[in-house]
């Protein structure tokens, strides 16, 4: 794991919660002409993302949300 800026950052800074999870895979020199990418373990990244999205939403039956429903007095 790194630090970067991220597309997060405008929400961030308009006072909305936001997070940029990884895609997966290896690059480097991002936005740049000397960019590169590899996909490999690419699976990773989406997997990543989806077991932290049922984390913070909880799956019925089996775990409870992380996070409020919006609205809710709980």
């Amino acid at each position: 794991m790194s630090a970067a800026s991220t597309d997060s950052n405008v929400a961030l800074s308009m006072g909305i919660p936001a997070a940029t999870l990884s895609g997966g895979g290896r690059g480097d020199k991002f936005h740049s002409l000397e960019e590169w990418y590899e996909p490999v373990n690419s699976w990773l990244g989406p997997q990543a993302v989806l077991l932290t999205v049922l984390t913070l939403v909880g799956v019925e039956g089996v775990s409870e949300p992380l996070l409020q429903h919006a609205g809710s007095n709980q």
